[in-house]
């Protein structure tokens, strides 16, 4: 039967805990295969696998069980190898490769960070940066948004702040006015 990795670690890794399973339906139970350095958290890999929610969420599962209590080096979901000699025979053929990286993430987490922002304090911001958006907002409050809308015709551009310190501004060395003839 064919091998389903979910992730390297070194072999001094606390090991799996008892009852963990993986992928499958139904799921198969997680084990480790040694070679000398290194462990590979496997399970057999069950015919027909395919990215499904549940078989996604298993194996994230095993990766972050595993991962609570010491450095893994995760696989892509449906990496599957032939048997559990050919995992063993990679494990040892890419041996440094493995060590160095593990050495490198050890002590590291991985967060996954979701952010959203506030519209108001957004705009404010924006407003704060810039006089001639701010004078365009409170136009548009007094209830001159049709006026200013013709006379600027779109000409005011948020651009990102540079730094926080603030600078003078220079007026522009030309400027253009469009203006539309009024309608009949």
């Amino acid at each position: 039967m064919s091998t389903y990795v979910y992730g390297i670690t070194a072999v001094s890794h606390p090991s799996v805990p008892e009852g963990l399973t993986g992928v499958g339906d139904p799921p198969g139970p997680v084990r480790v295969l040694k070679q000398g350095g290194l462990a590979a958290v496997v399970s057999d890999a069950p015919e027909g696998l395919r990215p499904k929610r549940r078989e996604l969420l298993a194996h994230q599962n095993v990766l972050s069980e595993v991962g609570g209590s010491g450095c893994v080096l995760p696989m892509r979901f449906g990496s599957v190898a032939p048997d559990d000699d050919a995992v063993t025979a990679v494990l040892a053929e890419r041996a440094e490769h493995y060590e160095e990286r593990l050495g490198a993430l050890d002590g590291r987490v991985e967060y996954n960070i979701k952010a959203n922002h506030v519209e108001e304090a957004v705009l404010h911001h924006v407003m704060a940066g810039n006089p001639e958006i701010r004078a365009l907002a409170e136009s548009n409050r007094c209830g001159r948004a049709a006026e200013a809308t013709r006379t600027r015709s779109g000409s005011a551009r948020w651009s990102p702040p540079r730094s926080r310190t603030r600078r003078p501004t220079t007026p522009p060395r030309w400027s253009a006015r469009w203006s539309r003839p009024p309608t009949p």
